[in-house]
Order: C-alpha cells, then structure tokens, then sequence
C-alpha cells in the first residue's frame, strides 16, 4: 500500500514539474514573438538595419558601411554605471556577446526609468533600446584570466580584442510587455 502512495505522490510531483515547464516554455515564446514584433515596429520607424546586440564585425570602419545611424539592443544588456558630466546624464552599457561597451547621453525621462530598473546585478530586462551611434572603435587590449590548475589564475594583456566602444544617444527605450 505504501509503495502505491509513494507512486501517486511521484506522479503527481512530477506532472506538477512538467506542467509548470510546459508553462515557462509557452510564456517564453510569448515573450518571444512580442519581442520580435516590436523590434520589427522599431526597425520599420528608425530604418534600423542591425541590432547592436547581435552585430559581428572585424574593424571600426565596417560598422560605419554596415548598420548606419540607428540600432536597438534587447538582449545581454547591462547598465555599468549612471552619470553626470558637464550637465549631461549618461549611462555606460555592457552590450552583447563578445562583449561591446557604449557611453549613451539620456534624456531626464529615460534617466528616471534607468533609475527605477530593480534589477541586483544591473542587468536591463524586458526593454529595446533605439540607440544612435556617434563613434565607434575596437578596443586596443583586453586582460585574458585563464585558470590554472595549481595557482588560481593568469592574467595576461592581449591585443587580440574582439570587443568595441561606442560613443552616442540613448532615443528610446520601449517596454515588452
């Protein structure tokens, strides 16, 4: 009789799992679908041709001919700091995979929502951002960490950087919902 309960319980623990998967799985491509057709809304408005967050190319003149003026970012977006300086609110964004890294101006409205985002490690969810880039340049060196097995960890200066910064405008910033 014991076994037949333990069975029961079982079962039902692992249907409640399933369900609640089945469930995340529905939401994300929800989520999904809302996210892609306001990218494509955003894209349509600003005649954006790439999205920063997914942008892959070799030197600083390659992005001038391949993207134009405007992008959105909607994944990998972290806020590294907020600021002031001479009068002018900014905010420093580490941006996609390889990681790429934008100095953006903000108005007071967008200032007030970056404020307001809860998020512990600083990372922006559920948001496209339009942004305009004013300048570009690979970034010259990067610090390479490799662990080892003995004494923790190297740290070795490479020139073989893969990563950008970039200079300009935070226009807007659209809510997924």
């Amino acid at each position: 009789m014991k076994g037949i309960v333990s069975s029961i319980i079982i079962l039902l623990v692992l249907n409640s799992c399933w369900f609640k998967e089945e469930k995340k799985t529905e939401e994300d491509l929800e989520f999904k679908k809302i996210r892609s057709a306001l990218e494509q809304t955003l894209m349509r408005k600003y005649s954006i041709k790439a999205s920063f967050d997914t942008l892959r190319i070799l030197y600083s003149l390659d992005f001038d001919s391949e993207i134009g003026n405007y992008q959105m970012v909607s994944r990998n977006v972290k806020i590294m700091d907020i600021y002031k300086e001479d009068s002018i609110n900014y905010v420093s964004l580490s941006v996609g995979i390889p990681r790429n890294y934008l100095k953006l101006s903000l108005g007071s409205n967008t200032l007030r929502e970056l404020l307001n985002i809860k998020s512990s490690a600083g990372y922006i969810f559920k948001k496209i951002l339009v942004i305009k880039i004013n300048k570009i340049k690979k970034i010259d060196f990067v610090l390479d960490v490799s662990p080892m097995e003995e004494y923790g960890y190297t740290v070795e200066l490479s020139d073989h950087s893969r990563n950008f910064f970039g200079e300009g405008e935070l226009i807007e910033m659209v809510s997924i919902e």
